[in-house]
Protein backbone atom coordinates (compact mmCIF):
# COMPACT_ATOMS: atom_id res chain seq x y z
CA UNK A 1 0.00 0.00 0.00
CA UNK A 2 2.96 2.49 1.00
CA UNK A 3 4.81 1.87 -2.12
CA UNK A 4 1.19 2.06 -4.15
CA UNK A 5 0.85 5.60 -2.53
CA UNK A 6 4.44 6.81 -3.54
CA UNK A 7 4.33 5.60 -7.02
CA UNK A 8 0.83 7.18 -7.73
CA UNK A 9 1.89 10.69 -5.86
CA UNK A 10 5.33 10.49 -8.27
CA UNK A 11 3.15 9.76 -11.22
CA UNK A 12 0.72 13.20 -10.68
CA UNK A 13 3.73 15.43 -9.72
CA UNK A 14 5.37 14.09 -13.25
CA UNK A 15 1.97 14.72 -15.03
CA UNK A 16 1.36 18.05 -13.39
CA UNK A 17 5.12 19.30 -14.34
CA UNK A 18 4.76 18.17 -17.93
CA UNK A 19 1.47 19.88 -18.33
CA UNK A 20 3.19 22.91 -16.50
CA UNK A 21 6.30 23.09 -18.57
CA UNK A 22 4.25 22.60 -21.95
CA UNK A 23 2.91 26.25 -21.19
CA UNK A 24 4.28 29.04 -23.72
CA UNK A 25 6.24 31.80 -22.16
CA UNK A 26 6.52 29.95 -19.12
CA UNK A 27 9.73 31.38 -18.02
CA UNK A 28 9.76 34.43 -19.79
CA UNK A 29 9.28 36.79 -23.12
CA UNK A 30 9.79 39.70 -25.34
CA UNK A 31 8.05 43.14 -25.44
CA UNK A 32 9.66 46.42 -26.38
CA UNK A 33 13.01 45.10 -27.57
CA UNK A 34 13.41 43.42 -23.58
CA UNK A 35 13.37 40.08 -22.44
CA UNK A 36 11.17 40.14 -19.04
CA UNK A 37 11.28 36.96 -16.94
CA UNK A 38 7.68 35.99 -15.50
CA UNK A 39 6.82 35.51 -11.74
CA UNK A 40 7.30 31.67 -11.85
CA UNK A 41 11.12 32.48 -12.82
CA UNK A 42 12.28 34.78 -10.27
CA UNK A 43 10.08 32.78 -7.88
CA UNK A 44 12.31 29.81 -8.36
CA UNK A 45 15.43 31.67 -8.68
CA UNK A 46 14.28 32.98 -4.50
CA UNK A 47 12.91 29.58 -3.60
CA UNK A 48 16.21 27.62 -4.66
CA UNK A 49 17.95 30.27 -2.33
CA UNK A 50 15.19 29.85 0.91
CA UNK A 51 14.97 25.84 -0.23
CA UNK A 52 18.34 25.46 1.01
CA UNK A 53 17.69 26.60 5.02
CA UNK A 54 15.85 23.31 5.59
CA UNK A 55 18.99 21.65 5.46
CA UNK A 56 20.83 23.46 8.32
CA UNK A 57 18.36 26.35 10.05
CA UNK A 58 15.98 23.51 11.46
CA UNK A 59 19.64 22.30 13.36
CA UNK A 60 19.81 25.51 14.32
CA UNK A 61 17.18 26.44 15.86
CA UNK A 62 17.20 23.51 17.69
CA UNK A 63 20.46 24.27 18.86
CA UNK A 64 19.42 27.39 20.73
CA UNK A 65 15.82 27.02 21.22
CA UNK A 66 15.36 22.90 21.46
CA UNK A 67 11.70 21.54 20.73
CA UNK A 68 10.37 25.04 20.41
CA UNK A 69 11.83 25.54 16.57
CA UNK A 70 9.05 23.83 15.79
CA UNK A 71 6.20 26.20 16.54
CA UNK A 72 8.69 29.18 16.11
CA UNK A 73 9.28 28.04 12.32
CA UNK A 74 5.87 27.84 11.72
CA UNK A 75 5.42 31.07 13.18
CA UNK A 76 7.95 32.78 11.37
CA UNK A 77 7.27 31.78 8.23
CA UNK A 78 3.60 33.57 8.68
CA UNK A 79 5.72 36.82 9.41
CA UNK A 80 7.89 35.92 6.65
CA UNK A 81 4.34 36.47 4.59
CA UNK A 82 3.60 39.69 6.08
CA UNK A 83 6.90 41.00 5.15
CA UNK A 84 6.98 39.80 1.65
CA UNK A 85 3.52 42.11 1.42
CA UNK A 86 5.92 45.24 2.57
CA UNK A 87 8.46 44.44 -0.06
CA UNK A 88 5.61 44.23 -2.66
CA UNK A 89 4.50 47.43 -1.56
CA UNK A 90 8.21 48.85 -2.13
CA UNK A 91 8.16 47.65 -5.57
CA UNK A 92 5.04 49.40 -6.35
CA UNK A 93 6.21 52.85 -5.08
CA UNK A 94 9.44 52.62 -6.90
CA UNK A 95 7.04 51.77 -10.34
CA UNK A 96 5.33 54.25 -9.48
CA UNK A 97 8.43 56.79 -8.99
CA UNK A 98 10.01 55.76 -12.13
CA UNK A 99 12.37 53.51 -10.77
CA UNK A 100 13.46 49.84 -12.21
CA UNK A 101 15.27 47.48 -10.42
CA UNK A 102 17.69 48.22 -7.03
CA UNK A 103 15.59 46.57 -4.81
CA UNK A 104 16.26 47.83 -0.95
CA UNK A 105 19.29 50.07 -1.94
CA UNK A 106 16.64 52.03 -4.50
CA UNK A 107 14.21 52.42 -2.02
CA UNK A 108 16.81 53.49 0.82
CA UNK A 109 17.69 56.55 -1.92
CA UNK A 110 14.21 57.46 -2.72
CA UNK A 111 13.18 57.58 0.98
CA UNK A 112 16.79 58.31 2.88
CA UNK A 113 19.06 59.81 0.46
CA UNK A 114 22.61 58.55 -0.94
CA UNK A 115 24.45 57.98 1.93
CA UNK A 116 21.95 55.88 3.85
CA UNK A 117 21.64 54.44 0.34
CA UNK A 118 25.46 53.62 0.17
CA UNK A 119 25.28 52.06 3.25
CA UNK A 120 22.14 49.64 2.43
CA UNK A 121 24.14 48.15 -1.15
CA UNK A 122 27.02 47.39 1.30
CA UNK A 123 25.52 45.61 3.44
CA UNK A 124 23.25 43.90 0.80
CA UNK A 125 26.73 43.31 -1.35
CA UNK A 126 28.15 41.64 1.94
CA UNK A 127 24.75 39.66 2.64
CA UNK A 128 25.02 37.98 -0.94
CA UNK A 129 29.04 36.88 -0.30
CA UNK A 130 28.62 35.28 2.63
CA UNK A 131 25.74 33.97 1.46
CA UNK A 132 27.73 32.31 -1.16
CA UNK A 133 30.73 31.48 0.82
CA UNK A 134 28.15 29.68 3.49
CA UNK A 135 26.03 27.83 1.44
CA UNK A 136 29.19 26.38 -0.94
CA UNK A 137 30.43 24.82 1.95
CA UNK A 138 27.13 23.71 3.74
CA UNK A 139 26.72 22.07 -0.56
CA UNK A 140 30.04 19.92 0.54
CA UNK A 141 29.03 18.99 3.08
CA UNK A 142 25.39 17.62 2.54
CA UNK A 143 27.10 16.51 -0.82
CA UNK A 144 29.86 14.25 0.34
CA UNK A 145 27.44 13.28 4.02
CA UNK A 146 28.01 9.99 2.91
CA UNK A 147 31.65 10.14 1.46
CA UNK A 148 34.95 10.05 3.28
CA UNK A 149 37.04 13.06 1.67
CA UNK A 150 39.65 14.47 2.61
CA UNK A 151 40.52 18.63 3.32
CA UNK A 152 42.01 18.96 -0.06
CA UNK A 153 39.30 17.35 -2.24
CA UNK A 154 36.32 19.71 -0.29
CA UNK A 155 38.28 23.01 -0.92
CA UNK A 156 38.46 22.16 -4.67
CA UNK A 157 34.67 21.44 -4.83
CA UNK A 158 34.07 24.30 -3.24
CA UNK A 159 36.40 26.79 -5.55
CA UNK A 160 34.62 24.55 -8.88
CA UNK A 161 31.15 25.44 -7.31
CA UNK A 162 31.74 29.04 -6.95
CA UNK A 163 33.24 29.02 -10.46
CA UNK A 164 30.68 27.09 -12.27
CA UNK A 165 28.15 29.04 -10.68
CA UNK A 166 29.54 32.13 -12.28
CA UNK A 167 29.86 30.15 -15.21
CA UNK A 168 26.09 29.59 -15.55
CA UNK A 169 25.79 33.34 -15.09
CA UNK A 170 27.73 34.09 -17.87
CA UNK A 171 25.68 32.32 -20.18
CA UNK A 172 22.65 34.76 -19.73
CA UNK A 173 19.64 35.08 -17.64
CA UNK A 174 17.26 33.26 -19.74
CA UNK A 175 19.85 29.96 -20.08
CA UNK A 176 19.94 30.74 -16.26
CA UNK A 177 16.03 30.60 -15.66
CA UNK A 178 15.73 27.36 -17.56
CA UNK A 179 18.55 25.47 -15.34
CA UNK A 180 17.27 26.93 -12.10
CA UNK A 181 13.87 25.60 -13.53
CA UNK A 182 14.72 22.24 -14.19
CA UNK A 183 16.78 21.79 -10.70
CA UNK A 184 13.49 23.07 -9.08
CA UNK A 185 11.43 20.46 -10.79
CA UNK A 186 13.50 18.09 -9.15
CA UNK A 187 13.36 19.49 -5.59
CA UNK A 188 9.92 19.68 -5.80
CA UNK A 189 9.91 15.69 -6.38
CA UNK A 190 12.26 15.08 -3.76
CA UNK A 191 10.65 16.97 -1.57
CA UNK A 192 7.08 15.90 -1.63
CA UNK A 193 8.61 12.40 -1.45
CA UNK A 194 10.38 12.63 1.84
CA UNK A 195 7.67 14.43 3.38
CA UNK A 196 4.94 11.81 2.45
CA UNK A 197 7.81 9.25 3.74
CA UNK A 198 8.08 11.08 6.65
CA UNK A 199 4.60 11.28 7.83
CA UNK A 200 4.12 6.97 6.29
CA UNK A 201 7.23 6.11 8.95
CA UNK A 202 6.76 9.34 11.65
CA UNK A 203 7.85 7.94 14.69
CA UNK A 204 4.68 7.07 17.38
CA UNK A 205 6.22 9.74 19.68
CA UNK A 206 6.55 12.28 17.39
CA UNK A 207 3.02 13.49 17.49
CA UNK A 208 3.20 14.65 21.39
CA UNK A 209 6.72 16.33 20.54
CA UNK A 210 5.22 18.45 18.34
CA UNK A 211 2.22 19.24 20.55
CA UNK A 212 4.52 19.88 23.45
CA UNK A 213 6.46 22.30 20.81
CA UNK A 214 2.96 24.31 21.04
CA UNK A 215 1.91 23.31 24.48
CA UNK A 216 5.37 24.49 25.88
CA UNK A 217 5.58 27.39 24.66
CA UNK A 218 2.06 28.95 25.65
CA UNK A 219 2.63 27.52 29.35
CA UNK A 220 5.77 29.85 29.15
CA UNK A 221 4.02 32.82 27.69
CA UNK A 222 1.03 32.71 30.15
CA UNK A 223 2.69 31.60 33.50
CA UNK A 224 5.68 33.68 33.28
CA UNK A 225 4.91 37.39 32.02
CA UNK A 226 4.28 39.47 29.28
CA UNK A 227 7.94 40.39 29.68
CA UNK A 228 9.47 37.25 29.40
CA UNK A 229 6.51 36.13 26.66
CA UNK A 230 8.23 39.25 24.55
CA UNK A 231 11.26 38.03 25.24
CA UNK A 232 10.93 34.16 24.31
CA UNK A 233 8.88 35.44 21.11
CA UNK A 234 11.91 37.13 20.17
CA UNK A 235 14.56 34.84 20.69
CA UNK A 236 12.38 32.18 19.19
CA UNK A 237 11.73 34.22 15.96
CA UNK A 238 15.49 35.32 15.79
CA UNK A 239 16.37 31.90 15.76
CA UNK A 240 14.73 30.53 13.30
CA UNK A 241 14.48 33.29 10.89
CA UNK A 242 17.61 31.92 9.01
CA UNK A 243 14.99 29.23 7.30
CA UNK A 244 13.79 31.41 5.15
CA UNK A 245 16.58 33.70 4.61
CA UNK A 246 16.74 35.55 0.95
CA UNK A 247 13.33 36.33 0.34
CA UNK A 248 14.42 40.19 -0.48
CA UNK A 249 15.72 38.44 -3.52
CA UNK A 250 12.50 38.68 -5.45
CA UNK A 251 12.04 42.45 -4.68
CA UNK A 252 16.28 43.01 -6.13
CA UNK A 253 15.39 41.66 -9.03
CA UNK A 254 12.23 43.50 -9.74
CA UNK A 255 14.13 45.12 -12.74
CA UNK A 256 14.22 41.83 -14.36
CA UNK A 257 10.22 41.91 -14.19
CA UNK A 258 7.93 43.73 -16.48
CA UNK A 259 5.55 45.22 -13.59
CA UNK A 260 5.04 45.09 -9.87
CA UNK A 261 1.87 42.83 -9.72
CA UNK A 262 5.04 39.90 -11.34
CA UNK A 263 6.74 40.32 -8.02
CA UNK A 264 3.45 40.01 -5.77
CA UNK A 265 2.58 36.81 -7.94
CA UNK A 266 6.13 35.89 -6.83
CA UNK A 267 6.01 36.05 -3.70
CA UNK A 268 2.37 34.16 -3.55
CA UNK A 269 4.26 31.39 -5.42
CA UNK A 270 6.86 31.14 -2.55
CA UNK A 271 4.11 31.44 0.56
CA UNK A 272 2.52 28.53 -0.96
CA UNK A 273 6.19 26.65 -1.47
CA UNK A 274 8.97 27.12 1.08
CA UNK A 275 5.94 28.52 3.35
CA UNK A 276 4.33 25.24 3.93
CA UNK A 277 7.63 23.11 3.22
CA UNK A 278 9.81 24.67 5.20
CA UNK A 279 7.72 24.07 8.59
CA UNK A 280 6.40 20.87 7.58
CA UNK A 281 10.00 19.36 6.52
CA UNK A 282 11.28 21.02 10.26
CA UNK A 283 8.58 19.46 12.16
CA UNK A 284 8.84 16.08 10.81
CA UNK A 285 13.02 16.03 11.62
CA UNK A 286 12.76 17.86 14.89
CA UNK A 287 9.97 15.62 16.11
CA UNK A 288 11.87 12.44 15.33
CA UNK A 289 14.36 10.57 17.90
CA UNK A 290 17.70 12.19 16.54
CA UNK A 291 20.67 12.95 18.77
CA UNK A 292 20.81 16.24 17.10
CA UNK A 293 24.13 17.55 18.61
CA UNK A 294 26.05 14.64 16.49
CA UNK A 295 24.03 15.58 13.24
CA UNK A 296 24.28 19.35 12.97
CA UNK A 297 25.48 19.26 9.73
CA UNK A 298 23.73 16.80 8.06
CA UNK A 299 20.37 16.53 9.93
CA UNK A 300 18.19 16.23 6.60
CA UNK A 301 19.94 13.30 4.91
CA UNK A 302 20.13 11.56 8.34
CA UNK A 303 16.48 12.04 9.14
CA UNK A 304 15.44 10.92 5.27
CA UNK A 305 17.86 7.61 6.30
CA UNK A 306 15.41 7.17 9.28
CA UNK A 307 12.35 7.21 7.41
CA UNK A 308 13.53 5.95 4.13
CA UNK A 309 16.70 3.57 1.90
CA UNK A 310 19.72 4.93 2.63
CA UNK A 311 19.55 5.34 -1.26
CA UNK A 312 17.14 7.92 -1.27
CA UNK A 313 18.80 9.83 1.80
CA UNK A 314 21.88 10.07 -0.25
CA UNK A 315 19.69 11.04 -2.93
CA UNK A 316 18.37 13.77 -0.66
CA UNK A 317 21.75 14.69 0.66
CA UNK A 318 22.85 15.61 -2.90
CA UNK A 319 19.77 17.29 -3.49
CA UNK A 320 20.30 19.50 -0.79
CA UNK A 321 23.88 20.17 -2.31
CA UNK A 322 22.54 20.95 -5.45
CA UNK A 323 19.85 24.24 -4.12
CA UNK A 324 22.35 25.01 -1.84
CA UNK A 325 25.06 25.59 -5.03
CA UNK A 326 21.83 27.13 -7.08
CA UNK A 327 21.17 29.62 -3.88
CA UNK A 328 25.11 31.00 -4.72
CA UNK A 329 23.73 31.48 -8.22
CA UNK A 330 20.78 33.56 -6.26
CA UNK A 331 23.63 35.56 -4.82
CA UNK A 332 25.25 36.23 -8.31
CA UNK A 333 21.69 37.27 -9.85
CA UNK A 334 20.40 39.24 -7.25
CA UNK A 335 24.08 40.87 -7.04
CA UNK A 336 24.46 41.82 -10.38
CA UNK A 337 21.37 43.36 -10.52
CA UNK A 338 22.17 45.83 -7.88
CA UNK A 339 25.50 46.41 -9.09
CA UNK A 340 23.58 47.32 -12.27
CA UNK A 341 21.43 49.81 -10.75
CA UNK A 342 24.50 51.25 -8.49
CA UNK A 343 26.37 51.89 -11.73
CA UNK A 344 23.51 53.69 -13.53
CA UNK A 345 22.92 55.72 -10.57
CA UNK A 346 26.69 56.93 -10.38
CA UNK A 347 27.26 56.68 -14.19
CA UNK A 348 30.06 53.92 -13.90
CA UNK A 349 30.28 52.72 -17.12
CA UNK A 350 32.32 49.68 -16.29
CA UNK A 351 29.71 47.99 -14.31
CA UNK A 352 26.99 48.23 -17.42
CA UNK A 353 29.09 46.46 -19.62
CA UNK A 354 27.74 43.26 -20.75
CA UNK A 355 28.72 40.29 -22.62
CA UNK A 356 27.04 39.26 -25.53
CA UNK A 357 24.79 37.29 -24.49
CA UNK A 358 23.58 40.12 -21.99
CA UNK A 359 25.28 39.07 -18.97
CA UNK A 360 26.74 41.46 -16.33
CA UNK A 361 28.97 38.81 -15.66
CA UNK A 362 32.13 39.37 -18.27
Amino acid sequence: MTGFAIVALNLILLVAFVVVARRPGLLGFAKGGKWYLTWLSIGVITLMDEATSIFYAPAEAHRFIGVQAILFIAVTSLIMRVLSSRMVEIAQILELNNIRGGGVYSFSYLVLGPVASLVAVASILVDYILTACLSTVSAVINGTAFLPIGPETAYGLILAIIWGVAGLNMLGIRENARVTFAIFVVTAIVFMNLIALGFLYMDPESPARILHSATGSWHQIRHHGVAHGISMVTVGVASCVLAYSGIESVLQTAGLVENWRVISRAYWFLALTVGIVTPLISALALSAPIDFAAHEGDLIPHWAAMVSTPGFAMVVGLLGSLILIMAVNTAYVASGELLERFGHRYRIAALLVVNRRGSFYR
